[in-house]
């Protein structure tokens, strides 16, 4: 049992499932494994001369405090301490054959009072399992391949082979399990048996303390010829292959809840990250390239917001302005079963409330859209789709939980498109720290994000699109926009840092500000302005960022321009600051501006689409299989139940014991789902005879008996046809519908 931290109906404990419905162990329970299996391996008698600190079961330090990484007892070094960096990570354990899979169970049990050997009261506890042999894969990587993450993997693999059980009650004799090796890379061994050749490092290594036979690779450092190097500016386009988690600022205690976009310091840190993983920064040559490019602003990239996706397709998005205004009730555009949507940046009279509202007598305040809106020909909103996963901390010593270690995450779900721009100064340089070889066609690499990204979450699969970056999030050029005979609207696409000339914060956005920005004399109309914190961890150093304040994206002004300049000039002067930007940390995202952005004309002649490759495509055949099934069951449903055949009382308890019971194996459902099997069961937690004869009543159930006979015997032919990857949720989801649609007929005739 690998649970998910909730319950649902009668069951305390839900197991954890992905997206899809399938069973799926995070890296931190993998990762919580490898802890105990490094420690429970570290108490042999073999083993103690490697017991270094109070995590390996020596008393000294709470941790290895040494500067030598070598020198640092194996828990610290394979899995990170205060000092020293975690760099290997262990990704999310995902059903290998979802085929094969077995239905899920409910157990049940109580607690016993030890002194007076009876079940306490309202101590009865059920939790959901799935059965056994299922093969789990995960990955267990680094970005090193040197001599030193050998003998690290070498313990990683023995440590995993110590482990035994896995989940809920594992030390009473729940969740047995076994892990095996099966492929690495690059593969250093002639034998095929990589696992026994792994294990046997592991006994030269920290058993006898001999060195490994290793050969070293050999590097070739491509020296760039003299010139000017090459700069490429790229839209980055990030699919999310695991649960994405960017935590704003932990506000409430082990809650963590992360934003709806991945902003541009976040990327640009991540890429920081994996080239000091993999490059040896001691060198001075491959220090002096990546200082060009992470610290002296050699990499600009603006945040990334979610996409929206249409077939194969995306079109990029933006956080809909501060003075689009949409009705309090109905919000959203018309198009998108809303009242409308209106900008106000320009308009000396703000409505106070909804037109249409109005019109039938209802009144309903305007309020700010606040949205993801995509550069499409027909605008709507879009959401970024979110999950809440617990996680607990486990003593390793003792197996129980510590007190107070109960951790909340509130993360982006996988497979989700976002979206930005990147500038790259120095090309080939950017390309050999990274390990990038864009010969080959498209650039695309893995890029780990986030927080608890070495333990099953923000892995995401990052594709560098060459099409014309300019106008991703502009939609037009800036000639086809504005109109100096007719008022402007400025609006912030990210987050913009502004100070004065004492490097005092900026908290507004009036006529002198503006005329700063811009350089000529303006009339501000309208002003739209909210502020936020702007709060980082620095992780090397072990102690918080400096705060800054930043005017929040969305933010926008209305405006004339009162000089009389050459047009030329000022139009000049608006392309640069698109492109450039305005305030601080412009290379990390902020300051991006826009004038007269085409979402105030609906996007009128804007559709900014790029087609996905092969490779970072979802496959939209489950997908599409998964919404024609549901339209095929709801229309079967509508069309052969009747309201009149399920009115009895008695079908409620039917319903909900469907819906309790929807995830039987397939192969039994046509016996243990049939309405004989159903109603037995129900009627023996009936009290009242008469209840157990309504399916014997042809006023009262026989005729839903004889429908529900023939539904079950429809979606059992229509399961026998569907892909095997998908047809347990197809069921599973099928039964749900149908207790549900019972109980809506019940609830019509009422």
């Amino acid at each position: 049992h690998i649970g998910a931290g909730y319950g649902k109906g009668i069951i305390d404990s839900m197991i954890l499932r992905d997206k899809d419905g399938l069973p799926i162990i995070r890296g931190t329970t993998l990762t919580g494994l490898l802890r105990q299996g490094i420690w429970e391996l570290l108490q042999l008698n073999l083993l103690k001369q490697h017991r270094k600190c109070e995590q390996s079961g020596a008393s000294e330090n709470s941790f290895c405090m040494s500067d030598d990484r070598e020198s640092l007892c194996p828990i610290c070094r394979i899995l990170g301490s205060p000092k020293h960096p975690k760099r290997w990570r262990i990704s999310s354990a995902q059903v290998e054959n979802p085929s094969i899979l077995k239905s899920e169970k409910i157990l049940w049990r109580n607690r016993v009072n030890p002194r007076i050997r009876t079940a306490e009261e309202k101590m009865l506890f059920s939790e959901e399992t799935f059965g056994g042999n299922i093969n789990f894969t995960f990955t267990v990587d680094n970005e090193s391949d040197d001599e030193a993450t050998l003998e690290e993997a070498a313990f990683i693999v023995a440590a995993f082979r110590v482990i035994r059980n896995i989940g809920a009650s594992r030390r009473r004799g729940k969740g047995e399990c076994w892990f095996h090796l099966t492929d690495i890379s690059p593969n250093l061994f002639k034998s095929r048996d990589i696992e026994n050749e792994m294990l046997e490092n592991f006994k030269i290594r920290w058993l006898e303390n001999k060195e490994l036979d290793f050969i070293e690779k050999s590097e070739e450092i491509s020296q760039n010829q003299e010139g000017t190097p090459a700069k490429k500016s790229f839209n980055l386009i990030l699919l999310t292959k695991e649960p994405l988690l960017i935590a704003n600022r932990n506000e409430a205690g082990n809650r963590f809840q992360s934003i709806d976009y991945i902003p541009g310091y976040t990327i640009l840190g991540a890429l920081a990250w994996k080239v000091a993983n993999r490059c040896n920064l001691t060198d001075g040559t491959t220090y002096e390239k990546f200082i060009k490019l992470f610290r002296r602003g050699g990499i600009k990239v603006s945040p990334l917001y979610p996409c929206f996706k249409y077939h194969n397709d995306i079109y990029p998005t933006i956080l809909s302005p501060l003075d689009l205004l949409t009705c309090k009730l109905y919000p959203g555009f018309e198009n998108d079963d809303g009242h409308g949507v209106k900008g106000f940046a320009v308009d000396n009279d703000e409505l106070k409330n909804c037109n249409k509202c109005q019109d039938n007598g209802i009144k309903t305040p305007l309020k700010p859209l606040n949205k993801f809106i995509p550069l499409y020909s027909k605008p709507k909103i879009r959401d970024v789709v979110k999950r809440e996963e617990m996680h607990i901390t486990i003593e390793p010593k003792t197996g129980r939980t510590k007190k107070g270690e109960l951790f909340s995450y509130t993360v982006i779900e996988s497979g989700q498109y976002f979206m930005g721009t990147i500038e790259i100064e120095n090309w080939d340089d950017f390309a050999e720290l990274c390990g990038i070889d864009g010969s080959q066609g498209e650039v695309l690499f893995e890029l780990k994000i986030g927080k608890a990204s070495s333990r099953g979450y923000g892995l995401g699969q990052v594709w560098l699109n060459g099409t014309e970056s300019q106008n991703t999030f502009l939609g037009k050029r800036i000639e086809e926009r504005v109109n100096f005979e007719r008022p402007i609207t400025m609006t912030l696409l990210t987050d913009t840092i502004l100070v004065d000339r004492w490097g005092r914060f900026y908290r507004k956005l009036d006529k002198e500000i503006l005329k700063q920005i811009l350089g000529v004399d303006v009339e501000v109309i309208n002003s739209y302005v909210k502020t936020k914190n702007v709060d980082g961890f620095n992780a090397y150093l072990g102690l918080p960022k400096w705060r800054e304040y930043a005017i929040v994206a969305g933010s926008s002004i209305g405006f004339k321009i009162m000089e009389s300049m050459d047009k030329d000039k000022i139009m000049d002067r608006f392309k640069i600051l698109e492109e450039n930007g305005i305030g601080l940390r412009r290379n990390e995202g902020f300051g991006k501006v826009a004038f007269n952005h085409p979402i105030y004309d609906k996007n009128k002649d804007v559709s900014v689409r790029i087609r996905l490759p092969e490779d970072v495509r979802i496959s939209e055949d489950k997908e599409k299989k998964i919404k024609s099934f549901e339209w095929w069951w709801y229309n079967y449903l509508t069309k052969n139940l009747k309201e009149e055949s399920f009115m009895q009382d008695e079908w409620r308890a039917v319903s909900r014991w469907l819906r309790e019971n929807s995830k039987i194996a397939i192969g039994d459902i046509k016996d243990f789902h049939s309405p004989e099997k159903i109603i037995e069961i129900v009627a023996k937690k009936q009290l009242h005879h008469e209840k157990k004869m309504f399916l014997d009543d042809d006023s009262k159930g026989k005729k839903g008996q004889e429908l529900l006979l023939q539904t079950f015997k429809e979606l059992s032919n229509r399961l026998e046809s569907e892909d095997d990857t998908i047809r347990e949720y197809l069921k599973t989801r099928a039964i749900e519908i149908l207790a549900d649609f019972i109980e809506s007929l019940r609830g019509v005739e009422k």
